[in-house]
């Protein structure tokens, strides 16, 4: 899959990096990197993500959605996502997760995943139902 294939290139090139120099990305100057389906989007938080994946050319920086979850939390909804994504982005938090406890999931409703981890912010586009 070619998913796993740049993840694990980007793994490498991770791990070659001092992330002890690691910088916070103010929220409003994050940009993040669609994939070709324009489900899943990679922001960089810190300085160390920004240059891996600016370094690896994966596309045009665009701007990083503004999520308010708060607006759109009602109970009993339930949104439904890729299980190929979210096992993308399970070997993701695998290869940079260094000396992190936990990740922050958030979501609401039809509303996009959002994984956070200290370097990287995933969004993850739900599943569309045609009922």
């Amino acid at each position: 899959m070619k998913r796993t294939k740049t993840i694990a290139q980007l793994k490498n090139i991770f791990r070659e990096k001092d992330i002890s120099e690691c910088v916070e990305i103010p929220k409003d100057e994050q940009r993040g990197y669609m994939d070709a389906s324009n489900c899943l989007m990679i922001i960089p938080k810190t300085n160390i993500g920004q240059e891996l994946l600016i370094n690896f050319e994966i596309g045009e920086p665009q701007k990083a959605p503004d999520l308010n979850y708060q607006d759109n939390v009602q109970s009993g909804q339930t949104s439904s996502y890729s299980i190929e994504y979210i096992k993308t982005i399970l070997e993701f938090i695998q290869s940079f997760s260094y000396g992190e406890e936990c990740v922050k999931l958030t979501t609401a409703g039809d509303f996009p995943l959002k994984v956070e981890l200290k370097h990287f912010i995933i969004i993850l586009a739900p599943r569309v139902n045609n009922d």
